[in-house]
């Protein structure tokens, strides 16, 4: 009975010591656990880690030249990394903010299996310090409120399919929700079709999160509380909403005009009061 106490035992380190090596697993804590039970990080950030892992793991398999689930931890060395983000830009078109994006998401499954797992601390320093792209920050885009109307009535009502995205609607053909990709897609089509009337459409980069933007900025000129848009839009911190306040150029010439600007001839010149330039050569 010892015995074979013993080599279950034996067996049940065995098993534990090769699910710490397989990368598989760790993925699936790290999306699950992590990112949903620990950190109760945004649906979006959520999905953008997932996006993350489904690029990665087939490039780590292809690289690796074995399955998907018998990849390592080790198999994630720091020249894969590299590998991947020039990959990313290379063949995919990435930008510099995306392939920070995908680092980033990377950054953070490593220190989670560092925390962990201390036999892959040495592994988890060498591929956190890979490091950021530096990038230009992106303009903001947001549509003003002439050009959201033009997006609202370019769906032809008289179709099943114009009166589906006018009510916005997000099903396909087959009465299934749309995915991410089809609801960019929709997004990109009907910019198309707006911009034969609202010419200013052409010079702008509209995605699915600029009428997000849209929606936040048009809030703030509305003076709607910014604690409850970060609620809203499901920022965790308020910084990330205050970038809102700073892109709208009309909030700022508002604030301009709020300020009392004393007019030529209210102040003595500085250089003639012989009180504050005494007192200060005094000091």
């Amino acid at each position: 009975m010892k015995l074979t106490s013993a080599s279950h035992a034996t067996r049940n380190r065995s098993n534990t010591m090769r699910d710490n090596s397989l990368i598989g697993p760790w993925i699936r804590r790290f999306l699950l656990e992590h990112l949903v039970a620990e950190r109760n990080l945004a649906r979006n950030t959520q999905s953008s880690y997932r996006d993350t892992m489904v690029l990665l793991l087939p490039f780590m398999a292809r690289t690796a030249r074995r399955a998907v689930d018998r990849l390592t931890v080790e198999d994630l060395s720091p020249l894969l990394v590299r590998r991947f983000l020039q990959h990313l830009e290379t063949e995919r078109g990435c930008g510099g903010a995306t392939r920070n994006l995908r680092l980033g998401a990377i950054h953070s499954l490593a220190k989670f299996i560092g925390c962990h797992s201390p036999e892959h601390l040495a592994w988890c320093t060498e591929v956190r310090a890979v490091p950021f792209k530096k990038t230009a920050r992106p303009t903001m885009s947001y549509l003003d409120k002439p050009e959201i109307d033009a997006l609202l009535a370019a769906p032809d009502r008289r179709t099943e399919r114009g009166a589906r995205d006018h009510e916005r609607v997000f099903l396909n053909r087959l009465g299934q929700p749309l995915t991410r990709f089809g609801i960019y897609d929709l997004v990109q089509k009907t910019v198309r079709q707006a911009s034969a009337t609202m010419r200013s459409l052409k010079g702008k980069r509209i995605s699915p999160h600029s009428v997000r933007h849209t929606t936040a900025v048009h809030l703030l000129r509305a003076s709607v509380d910014i604690n409850t848009i970060r609620a809203w839009l499901g920022h965790v911190s308020l910084d990330t909403t205050h970038v809102y306040a700073e892109v709208d150029l009309e909030m700022k010439a508002r604030a301009l005009d709020q300020c009392d600007v004393p007019q030529p001839g209210w102040a003595k010149p500085w250089r003639r009061d012989a009180g504050i330039i005494g007192f200060l050569r005094a000091l």
